[in-house]
């Protein structure tokens, strides 16, 4: 009967388990729902959120909005932050284990036994019990087992190490973002400057059209000379009508890097001065900077120092496992002399066919430290060839950028010539529109070989690993900002000290 019933209230449970499940799966319409409360949530906290200036923004206003509000940033913060639980979880595993045990039950049948004499001739003791049906008993015991806890130890210290990593890939993705705005900023300014530039262009390229097909219809030019002369303007207008297309995809690049919606609307400062001063330190004292400052490097080093752990754990699982255990215990039975009572002591288990399993580990872990520090290596001599190849890239552009200087100013003086020469009726207001449209581009070309040297200039701070350090004086047209002071430190003051990745372990 008791069987039966037992039985039967497990059929029970498990019958309500199953409906329990079944009622979890939700229908579309809830996750329809879901989606909507999630969807008004993110785009309340993506609008209240973007509070851009409402002038004009420099570069540096740029960067350090996108430092604040970039969204990879945010996420690379809240993996930053888990991994610093992570650390925390394995803290406490190195704690000694506190077992507390209690149990109260109860038996239909007493133990009453008998025993059968061995001495001839001797009855056996009649039936007795020693300890009674219903019985209460519990125990607190303290039990800490060394090898666990060295495991636990060298565990901790892998992810303390792994914190810092997190920490350095964040860094590493500050640099880069600083990199991806400047790139994105020049190419929107020189987009922008085109199509302020363009505009008379275009116009007078559309009333061009209309007179040559005014003189094609009259007979006055042949039909190849004044489709020749059309096609030459249409050429023109698609060239300038390109920048139109870059300017809104940097702009949109921009607010993504910024961290805001690309439907608020922001607009980037007039440059009046674009500088080329810049003194840059000899190539050999850069790669030294980079060396000590780039983050994927301490992060090289970080690794190996965990593969040596790694070792060390393998080595300490190979020992036997010595436990020290201790505590109070109680037991209600009435046959015994004494209820409370303490005990303690100290016991080892060692599975000697783990071990071969452990000396793999362990030299595996032995291979990978070499893997790590070959990798560092490599990581290194990549360091400086892009040290080398900024450094070679930005005075190949500032070549390029003078000699488009010198290419836009001929073109201007030609464009003025030839306007001197309309003067004289020699030519016409066609000629003197392609003198103009060459003449912008050829300024729209200087442009655009300035924001490949500021892009080189960037790219060259980032290879070292200091964002901004370099930089040209850039002045804006009517009006004074401020520039960011945290992005330019002096390497040799503030360059990164290693010694404090090892101190926070």
């Amino acid at each position: 009967m008791i069987f039966y019933n037992v039985t039967k209230a497990l059929l029970a449970g498990c019958i309500a388990l199953i409906v329990s499940g079944c009622n979890q799966c939700q229908n579309p319409k809830d996750w329809c729902k879901i989606r909507n409360e999630n969807n008004c949530k993110d785009t309340y906290c993506l609008y209240s959120t973007a509070n851009i200036p409402p002038h004009p923004l420099t570069l540096d206003e740029i960067i350090r909005i996108g430092l604040c509000k970039n969204l990879s940033l945010m996420v690379k913060e809240q993996e930053y932050a888990i991994q610093r639980e992570a650390v925390t979880r394995e803290r406490f595993k190195m704690l000694p284990k506190l077992i507390v045990n209690w149990e109260n039950y109860g038996r239909t049948e007493n133990t009453a036994s008998f025993s059968e004499s061995l001495v001839p001739g001797v009855p056996p003791a009649p039936l007795s019990i020693s300890s009674e049906q219903n019985i209460m008993r519990w125990d607190s015991g303290f039990v800490w087992n060394l090898v666990d806890f060295g495991v636990a130890f060298f565990r901790t210290k892998n992810e303390c190490d792994k914190v810092l990593m997190a920490q350095l890939e964040y860094e590493r993705l500050r640099q880069n973002l600083v990199l991806d705005i400047t790139r994105q900023y020049w190419k929107a300014i020189v987009a922008k400057r085109a199509i302020e530039e363009s505009t008379s262009i275009i116009t007078k390229a559309l009333d061009q059209q209309n007179t040559l097909q005014r003189q094609m219809d009259a007979k006055i030019i042949s039909e190849i000379q004044g489709l020749r002369n059309e096609n030459q303007l249409i050429n023109i207008r698609g060239q300038l009508q390109a920048y139109a297309g870059e300017y809104h995809s940097a702009i949109s690049e921009l607010a993504l890097l910024m961290g805001i919606p690309a439907s608020i609307e922001f607009d980037l400062a007039e440059i009046e001065t674009m500088g080329v001063d810049v003194n840059l330190c000899d190539v050999n004292q850069l790669e030294k900077w980079a060396l000590v400052n780039r983050p994927e490097l301490f992060s090289a080093d970080i690794e190996e120092k965990i593969r040596v752990d790694e070792a060390r754990t393998a080595l300490i699982q190979m020992l036997p496992g010595v436990e020290l255990f201790g505590g109070p215990y109680h037991d209600s039975n009435r046959f015994l002399l004494y209820n409370n009572w303490i005990a303690a002591g100290i016991r080892a288990t060692w599975n000697l066919l783990d071990i071969p399993l452990h000396w793999e580990e362990k030299k595996i872990a032995c291979k990978r430290k070499e893997l790590a520090r070959r990798n560092r290596m490599a990581l290194a001599v990549g360091v400086i060839a892009q040290v080398h190849l900024s450094y070679l890239l930005y005075h190949d552009n500032l070549e390029s950028y003078i000699i488009s200087k010198e290419l836009e100013s001929v073109n201007n003086r030609l464009l003025l010539a030839a306007k001197s020469e309309q003067k004289q009726g020699k030519l016409h207001e066609a000629d003197i529109l392609k003198y103009e449209a060459e003449a912008l581009f050829a300024e729209l070309d200087a442009a655009t070989k300035y924001a490949e040297l500021q892009n080189s200039l960037e790219q060259l701070n980032s290879a070292i690993g200091m964002p901004r350090y370099f930089h040209s004086n850039v002045e804006y047209a009517s009006t004074q900002f401020n520039h960011i002071d945290f992005l330019n430190e002096d390497p040799q003051e503030e360059s990164m000290d290693t010694s404090w990745i090892y101190r926070m372990n």
